[in-house]
């Protein structure tokens, strides 16, 4: 009548597999120009964080509504998060399997390209 159900194994335990994905990472970031693109994604993050600071302190200084430069704030908050994870992730700092295995294919593809 009824057929079993075909049972698939999957991995969870995936610690070791992160740890030995994360150390490539970190020693792909410290070749060129794997380095440089992570050091390019933290200056990224940097300018991102002058951008917030001038921004508030043009909000502060107009005298005018704030809401006039809070798209601005927004824009140059996400996008310093977003150059801080990328620069974090290609610098073997990864939580989980996935992340560090984006991070490695996008290293591993930007040398094809080099």
């Amino acid at each position: 009548m009824y057929k079993r159900a075909l049972v698939i194994p999957i991995r969870t335990h995936t610690a070791q597999q992160l740890l030995s994905v994360n150390q490539k990472l970190e020693a792909l970031s410290t070749k060129r120009p794997y380095g440089d693109v992570a050091e390019m994604f933290a200056l990224a993050a940097y300018l991102a964080t002058e951008a917030v600071q001038a921004a508030a302190l043009l909000q502060a200084l107009s005298g005018r509504d704030g809401e006039t430069l809070q798209p601005v704030l927004e824009f140059w908050r996400g996008f310093g998060s977003y150059a801080r994870n990328a620069a974090s992730s290609l610098g073997g700092h990864n939580k989980t399997l996935a992340q560090a295995l984006v991070a490695f294919h996008f290293l591993r593809n930007l040398g094809e390209d080099v």
